[in-house]
């Protein structure tokens, strides 16, 4: 029910929600790239079997760059540092683009309250004191956008993020995601109970 509200509130602006979900989507493809490179730069560093030095060498050399081990732990590590900024900059236009969207919300609400107000009757107009209908339209209307929907568009983004990685450690490992989801529940619920 508080759902439909935000989505009766949003009007016509509903149509920019899939946009600003691929983009949501886009952002955790940045996240699953980094956190998918950050275990075999690792392994690269650590092994001493030369495995995974071997695997990502294949790679580079069907793209016709042949890469000692330095040169591949140094292009990987500058590969993840490279993913982690555009991802930090990109969460950063995500976050401006969510706040415009609810600045722009507050602006089109508050214009049809007062359009509202003033096709009102006026004996039904005097049947609440000024002071009432600017507060509704100031107070209120920013509490709306500050409590519902930012946090809304925000949940949608870090869900999306969430859901990624969650799919990512599943495919990579399934017992250890197990094991850290039975873990962290457990302290969540300890935490809560105490």
């Amino acid at each position: 029910n508080f759902l439909l509200k935000i989505f009766f509130l949003l009007g016509d602006d509903k149509k920019k929600l899939p946009k600003m979900g691929f983009l949501f989507i886009l952002l955790s493809v940045f996240d699953l790239a980094g956190l998918g490179l950050i275990a075999p730069f690792i392994s690269l560093i650590l092994s001493s079997d030369n495995s995974t030095f071997y695997l990502f060498s294949d790679f580079f050399n069907q793209m016709g760059m042949n890469l000692n081990k330095y040169d591949l732990i140094k292009m990987t590590g500058f590969s993840i540092i490279f993913i982690f900024l555009i991802k930090v900059l990109f969460g950063i236009l995500i976050n401006i683009m969510i706040l415009k969207f609810s600045w722009s919300q507050q602006t089109k609400i508050r214009f049809r309250l007062i359009k509202r107000f003033q096709s009102m009757n006026y004996s039904e107009y005097l049947n609440r004191n000024s002071s009432d209908y600017i507060q509704i339209i100031h107070s209120m209307v920013g509490q709306y956008i500050m409590n519902a929907v930012i946090p809304f568009l925000k949940i949608i983004s870090e869900s999306i993020v969430v859901v990624s990685v969650f799919i990512l450690l599943a495919y990579n490992n399934f017992n250890a995601l197990v094991l850290l989801v039975s873990i962290v529940s457990i302290i969540m619920l300890l935490y809560y109970f105490i």
